[in-house]
């Protein structure tokens, strides 16, 4: 625990005393003189803050908590300074803190950086419960600050902690499970004299239904089947190994040459119907004042299919004689079944027409270990219109599994597990790049099958496509008319650098020709256009320079076309072309490239190598409709003449005549 405190000093707001506790204890509640709490270190951060005058600060112990004269003690002076502890009452003590210019102090300590530890021995703690903290109130004017230090827990009985190294899944039929450890939180809970072989202290750890102890004899590894079946008359059904303060305890040397507390002192026994595992204490545990540790190992349990519920196996931990043991539910192990899952953790977004993108990430988990089975593979399987640039990365983070990818084509990376897990295994699927095709759009996801046991689909990424076109409207042409404008097209970036470097060549359909080049303009954004150009009368190439930082919009508008007589009737279509084409692997020289290449990227398949196969996808972003064709008869016009005037007008709209209609 550590309190700093904060005197004002003029201006200054440093820490010059700060207050810090060391080995704070559980202790447990007992009408005796004999607990060994934490320490506090003070440290001063000067000894000229101590002036010339002596210092005080009083030491207040809580309510049920007593020292007797000669519990709290200054030890570990250092520095330039004199430091004592003047005994008051139960609850009371003063310290006392003054410069000493001619103090001693061990070789290397720095005279100007003084600091002393306060120690509490032989306290009693006779109630109470939480944090023990004992609280500083400071003389008027001293620089040891006011406040509180926890130097203990208290516990007034269940003063253990149970815990498992770790919690193994197990099938049907059950298994090995990892060691079992009961830690004394406050030293003694094991120390009772009155036990004895025919008395002793019982732990008991009880399984739920469905679930039993295996005997020593019937462990599943024959080799500690053998270790447990030659100790004792008997054999034992588990191995107790003393630790922390309770090491010494392990003075008899298995055949295994593992040692552990002699059978006189703790014996493993399985009871009531193997329901029950008995750790049966003979003699007193005795750690000097110091916590201890018993570790049972060896330990094993039958899972029965029909009665056993899946899930936590959950044991209860009791005792009826040892005051001071917890009583706690501890998870020895999980029961399922063999099988693997594949889970979404990550989903990116992806631009079509993009190449080397990265998806997002994916489990491969295990519920059992071996669910995966070793020497077989998992096959990623990408959608049509998605294709693989660069394999996934793998990482176990859980179990032991051991697996390689490879990419075998475009749609396929292949998974292969090496090895069985000892452990339930969970592998992170990261970092796998792709290309996308210019017309794809929506979920990518994954189909996930093969021969290892695992199947499923999982979703790792959601494509866009890289521009969103509309038309502003879509007027009626009436066929053979010259000259007629259509509505403006709109492209917008989805996101910014969507278009590349590279050309967008939007081309109109059999019967059409642009009348004149349209007016091209970034309506939004900074994408940088270098150059517009009518290519052939019928197609709008468009070159861009510098994609953008922010998504851009472009605008084409004053779009005048032409249709011939033989143009058909119904919608007028601006499609934008595919690009086409390929790039020298080596050189990176580009061959027979036309095309909208804004919208697309080079793609080589893995394992390809000949320049040719490094090539555009020849796949169109899409078209739009920017008129609507019609017959005369179809269009229904109207015409009004007046007699006298050269003026008419057709659907409302003025017309001249060379003369003016009369009537004879």
């Amino acid at each position: 625990m550590l309190m700093t405190m904060f005197v004002g000093v003029g201006t200054a707001s440093a820490a010059i005393v700060d207050y810090s506790a060391y080995g704070v204890p559980t202790v447990q509640t007992e009408n005796k003189f004999n607990k060994t709490l934490g320490s506090i270190v003070v440290d001063i951060d000067d000894v000229v803050y101590l002036g010339v005058y002596e210092n005080w600060v009083t030491l207040k112990m809580p309510s049920g908590v007593s020292v007797k004269d000669g519990s709290v003690k200054i030890e570990d002076v250092r520095g330039n300074i004199e430091a004592k502890a003047f005994y008051k009452n139960s609850s009371t003590v003063d310290i006392m803190v003054k410069r000493n210019d001619s103090a001693t102090h061990p070789a290397g300590d720095p005279p100007g950086d003084p600091r002393f530890v306060i120690t509490f021995n032989e306290v009693k703690v006779q109630s109470g419960s939480g944090n023990l903290d004992v609280t500083f109130i400071p003389q008027s004017g001293s620089i040891l600050p006011g406040g509180t230090v926890t130097i203990a827990n208290i516990v007034s009985k269940g003063a253990t902690q149970a815990t498992i190294t770790t919690v193994k899944s197990l099938p049907a039929g059950g298994g090995a499970i990892d060691t079992i450890a009961i830690g004394e939180l406050s030293p003694g809970v094991f120390k009772n004299t009155n036990f004895s072989q025919s008395s002793p202290g019982i732990i008991k750890i009880e399984l739920p239904a469905g679930v039993t102890w295996r005997t020593g004899n019937k462990h599943p590894d024959p080799t500690v089947a053998a270790l447990l079946n030659s100790i004792g008359v008997d054999g034992v059904d588990g191995l107790v190994v003393g630790s922390w303060a309770f090491d010494a305890l392990n003075t008899t040397t298995t055949v295994s040459g593992k040692n552990i507390i002699s059978l006189s002192t703790v014996e493993v026994k399985v009871s009531d119907n193997d329901s029950i595992l008995e750790i049966s204490i003979y003699g007193s545990l005795d750690g000097n004042n110091k916590a201890g540790r018993l570790d049972i190992a060896a330990l094993s349990i039958y899972i029965d299919e029909d009665d056993a519920k899946k899930g936590d196996i959950v044991a209860k931990i009791s005792s009826k004689n040892i005051d001071g043991l917890t009583k706690q539910d501890l998870t020895i192990a999980k029961y399922g079944d063999f099988e693997t899952k594949v889970i979404e953790n990550e989903v990116t977004e992806l631009i079509a027409g993009q190449t080397d993108q990265e998806l997002g990430s994916f489990y491969i988990e295990e519920s059992l270990a071996r669910s995966l089975v070793a020497g077989r593979n998992i096959n990623l399987q990408l959608p049509s219109g998605v294709k693989w640039t660069d394999k996934p990365v793998l990482t176990a983070e859980k179990g032991s599994i051991d697996a390689d990818v490879e990419l075998v084509n475009d749609k396929r990376a292949r998974i292969t597990i090496n090895n069985f897990s000892e452990d339930a295994g969970k592998i992170l699927v990261e970092e796998g790049e792709v290309y996308v095709e210019p017309n794809f759009e929506g979920d990518v996801v994954l189909e996930v099958s093969g021969t290892a046991g695992v199947k499923g689909e999982v979703k790792v990424a959601e494509a866009v496509k890289a521009v969103e076109v509309t038309v502003s409207e879509v007027p009626n042409i009436i066929i053979g008319e010259q000259n007629v404008k259509a509505g403006d097209i709109i492209i917008k970036e989805n996101a910014a650098e969507a278009i590349q470097k590279g050309d967008i060549v939007i081309e109109l359909a059999g019967g059409y020709v642009f009348y004149k080049e349209p007016t091209v303009k970034v309506t939004e954004g900074d994408l940088r256009i270098d150059d517009v150009d009518i290519n052939n009368d019928d197609q709008l190439v468009i070159t861009i320079d510098k994609e953008s930082n922010d998504a851009s919009t472009i605008t084409i508008s004053d779009i005048y076309i032409v249709g011939y007589r033989y143009a058909p009737t119904g919608p007028v279509v601006a499609k934008f072309v595919a690009a086409e084409g390929y790039q020298e692997i080596i050189s990176k020289d580009e061959k027979d490239v036309k095309g909208s290449t804004a919208l697309d990227s080079f793609y080589i398949a893995p394992n390809k190598t000949q320049d040719k196969d490094n090539k555009y996808s020849e796949k169109s972003v899409g078209e739009v409709i920017i008129a609507n064709c019609i017959t005369p008869a179809e269009a229904a016009a109207t015409a009004e003449f007046k007699i006298g005037s050269n003026i008419f007008y057709v659907n409302g709209i003025a017309k001249v005549m060379d003369v003016a209609p009369y009537i004879k």
